[in-house]
């Protein structure tokens, strides 16, 4: 038997639609669990919005000295990501890896 749309095949309960769902993301992540902070993030988005929100949400809850590791910084095939980080983190310095083509940069948080 295969698995129905919308079925938990576990207790087999109707959840809604996606569409009618509260949408998930970092701003109810941190309403639900408002004491989470990291040591590290790593974005592999590139694009600008969700970058944004991702910086909006996550950078405040970055421990000092914690590392957030950008994945297609400064790189031609996602200019959302440059833009975004250049915008809400002004004067941080960018830091690159030497060695790899991607991940593309890294920010040390003071």
């Amino acid at each position: 038997m295969g698995r129905e749309a919308g079925v938990d095949a576990g207790s087999r309960r109707r959840h809604p639609p996606a569409q009618s769902r509260p949408r998930a993301g970092p701003s109810r992540l941190f309403a639900v669990h408002p004491h989470l902070q990291f040591k590290l993030l790593f974005l592999d988005c590139g694009l600008y919005k969700v970058v944004r929100i991702c910086l909006e949400n996550f950078w405040p809850r970055l421990i000092p000295g914690g590392v957030l590791i950008l994945d297609n910084f400064n790189h031609e095939t996602s200019p959302g990501e440059t833009k975004a980080v250049r915008e809400l983190l002004p004067g941080k310095s960018n830091r690159s890896f030497g060695f790899a083509h991607q991940p593309t940069g890294y920010l040390i948080k003071d």
